[in-house]
Formats: C-alpha cells, structure tokens, sequence
C-alpha cells in the first residue's frame, strides 16, 4: 500500500510494498496501549529498539506540508 502521513509538518508518501535497508528513513506505527490509535515516528531502523512498533513504512519521497 502507498499512502500520504503527515509528521510534524511534513508530508511523507510512504509504502509497506518495498524491501527495507539499513540506509532507509523510514515512519514506524507505534501502538499507543492506553489510548486508542497510533502515533508516527520519523527515523531510522535502530531508532526504536524494543518499542511496541505495529508497522513500519519506508519513505518514498517528502515534502513541506500546506495548512
């Protein structure tokens, strides 16, 4: 799947469709336990170590986000 998530103001188009490096930046879903939905975290793959991540999507391109 492609998609659009907006982080901190950005606008990042994302995909869970493609091989994943060490190299890559990437926007990890973490769970929130006591809330329900997700949070977005922008980083790299040992950025969140042990952290409940529900998904990890690689980013493809990004840009400024408009308000």
């Amino acid at each position: 799947m492609i998609q659009t998530l907006t982080v901190k103001d950005m606008d990042y188009l994302v995909t869970d469709e493609e091989t994943i490096t060490q190299e890559d930046e990437m926007i990890f879903e973490v769970r929130n336990r006591r809330e329900s939905g997700s949070t977005y975290v922008v980083g790299t793959w040992e950025d969140l170590l042990g952290a409940p991540i529900q998904k990890i999507w690689k980013i493809v391109s990004k840009t400024k986000h408009r308000k």
